[in-house]
């Protein structure tokens, strides 16, 4: 469901709790179960404090964290919702009178008491829960308005480019990535390729062989045109001043270096940062950048209390995947992480994608696990996409903290040398992020001596923005996608060069595979065998000894990506698909994997410090 009136409330809200709680407030996930015939209302205007009913556990809107809890409130029907719940503080007592919350453990109900801190999210249709009711439910609007993906917004009026195109300032001898743009960001991406292919094709056509041609879209749309032969300065210049057809229409076009010029102001700094500061040899951006302005900025880690419904959410999260690797894991604490200025680059990234897509962008929660000596940087200036550099020894930023490319940007005078392929960075230059805490293990490194004289380590989790393009296969060479900045320089020909199209295995018992009820309910997806039970990603535990007796087996792929887009153009994340026991060491993966590209696409919100027994 995208509803825009209800995302700017619950974004207002959110904004109005961290102004009270003086951090950013904690959000999750819960199912809700209602009668069938509510569901486009709910999905239309949101939750009506009138209409509540039955408040066992206080005044609210109830949701749960198992969604077979949530299949007995519907009514019989088959669906029920997914919504992203917002959390101030949590209510002393059961009235609900004293908070906006209570988390009620025993049931794992949260009972929310502003609507505005609930965004519906989506529909799941389901089977099996309506036996009691002798067949299903029916409300013929909802089955109606799904069918015909129900909509109630008004189509986009056509937004005029401004009439006085960007200069250009292209300074260097010759480019070798174009960037066009303004172009009207109503009319398609293929119609708006065909009409830059047959300007360059008709003004320049001696350097376009072997090039290729991007659309991009944000407010509104551009091309990128990636150039075999170096195009000189004279010629991009010129580009400017020629008459340029689109649509039939005839008018100029701004035509410029895309890897900048000295002295310019960047047009890539988004939400703080530009991706082509910290690259040397692949993309790099050569423009004159602002100081960022996590600079000065400073954190704190406060403590969680362990009693909440968010400690309980990460904990039983994290635990879900264990063991580990390298043996069991002991959580010693969860903190949350408090950065104002990184929470206002993370609002203005979400804006960027909001331009860009004319909707909400996706969020989601997944770890990060990195090098323990550089998580003050990290909680100073957000998770940093890698550099294309090695971290030289001699520098005083990124020298002996046991890096393989440098934090430094392009212009350090001590990290000069290109860095090269050694089994990191399979999929591209970017940053690496799990939805299994035992995955992000395997790259949390430098742990530091506890209280106990164990090594203690911490992992991160991170507030993630996008939707992901999805890759299922095995690379055909381990260099190949090595370089990539970003998903936009992905395309079919690209990747049919890339990667060896394979299918992740359909589970059908042991790790991977789901366990369902005798009635049908699922319980989960396996993530462990602990010898005699097998530990679901639910946190629930399955005897293997009730097999027959009160579980079975059902097959399910090992993993699926959230917030699908079809083409890497439109995407925002790279998600690469474990392929479970089909895996090609150095070519694929075990499990699942997102890669982002840019540092405030991701705000560390909650380290988890744990230690591994």
């Amino acid at each position: 469901m995208d509803n825009p009136l209800l995302t700017y409330k619950f974004k207002q809200r959110l904004d109005q709790l961290k102004s009270i709680l003086k951090r950013e407030p904690d959000v999750l996930e819960g199912f809700h179960g209602t009668a069938p015939v509510n569901v486009v209302s709910i999905a239309s205007t949101g939750f009506d404090k009138g209409r509540r009913a039955g408040q066992a556990y206080g005044a609210g809107e109830y949701f749960a964290k198992n969604p077979n809890v949530s299949v007995s409130y519907s009514r019989g029907g088959e669906y029920m919702l997914v919504c992203r719940l917002s959390l101030g503080i949590q209510s002393s007592t059961p009235e609900n009178k004293d908070g906006d919350h209570i988390w009620v453990p025993g049931t794992g109900y949260f009972v929310i008491k502003e609507p505005d801190q609930v965004l519906p999210q989506y529909i799941i249709k389901f089977s099996g829960g309506q036996s009691c009711y002798g067949g299903p439910v029916i409300c013929h609007k909802l089955e109606s308005a799904l069918a015909k993906e129900y909509c109630t917004k008004v189509e986009d009026e056509i937004v005029p480019v401004p009439q006085n195109q960007r200069p250009c300032v292209m300074s260097r001898e010759a480019a070798s990535v174009l960037w066009i743009g303004f172009l009207h960001a109503h009319l398609s991406d293929e119609s708006l390729r065909s009409d830059v292919e047959k300007f360059l094709q008709k003004h320049a056509g001696a350097y376009m062989a072997g090039s290729k041609i991007q659309i991009a879209k944000g407010h509104y749309k551009k091309a990128h045109v990636i150039l075999k032969i170096p195009m000189p300065r004279d010629l991009v210049h010129k580009l400017n001043r020629v008459p340029f057809l689109e649509n039939g229409m005839q008018r100029t076009v701004c035509v410029e270096d895309a890897h900048g010029s000295p002295g310019q102001k960047c047009p890539r700094f988004i939400a703080g940062y530009c991706r082509g500061q910290n690259l040397r040899f692949t993309h790099p951006c050569f423009c004159s950048h602002e100081v960022r302005a996590t600079q000065r900025a400073t954190y704190t880690l406060e403590p969680i209390d362990p009693t909440g419904a968010k400690y309980a959410e990460i904990s039983d999260k994290f635990m879900a995947s264990a063991p580990f690797h390298t043996g069991h894991p002991r959580i010693v604490g969860i903190k949350a992480i408090k950065n104002d200025t990184l929470s206002r680059c993370h609002a203005e990234y979400a804006q960027y994608l909001r331009n860009k897509h004319m909707e909400e962008p996706a969020v989601q929660e997944l770890y990060h696990g990195t090098n323990g000596n550089i998580l003050q940087v990290l909680y100073q200036h957000g998770l940093q996409p890698p550099s294309d550099t090695l971290a030289s020894p001699s520098c005083p930023v990124s020298g002996s903290k046991g890096l393989c490319t440098t934090l430094c940007d392009n212009t350090c005078k001590h990290c000069t040398e290109q860095h090269v392929w050694g089994r990191c960075h399979m999929y591209g230059l970017g940053i690496y992020l799990a939805d299994m805490a035992q995955k992000s293990h395997r790259y949390t490194s430098q742990p530091k001596a506890g209280s106990t004289g164990r090594q203690t380590y911490r992992m991160i989790v991170a507030s993630v923005l996008g939707k992901s393009f999805q890759i299922e296969g095995h690379l055909k060479n381990g260099t190949c996608m090595h370089d990539v900045v970003n998903v936009r320089a992905l395309d079919e020909e690209d990747l049919e060069q890339m990667i060896e199209p394979c299918k992740a295995g359909a589970r059908t018992s042991g790790v991977g595979a789901s366990i369902a009820g005798l009635d049908g309910s699922t319980w989960g997806r396996v993530v462990s065998d602990e010898y005699d039970s097998w530990r679901l990603h639910s946190g629930r535990i399955a005897k293997k000894a009730t097999e027959g007796i009160r579980w079975k087996w059902c097959a399910t792929e090992e993993l699926s990506a959230q917030n699908r887009e079809g083409t890497a153009e439109k995407s925002d994340l790279l998600f690469v698909k474990g392929l479970g026991d089909r895996c090609r060491p150095g070519y694929s993966v075990v499990n699942s994997e997102y890669i982002a590209f840019h540092p405030h696409q991701c705000l560390p919100k909650y380290e988890i410090e744990y230690e591994v027994v």
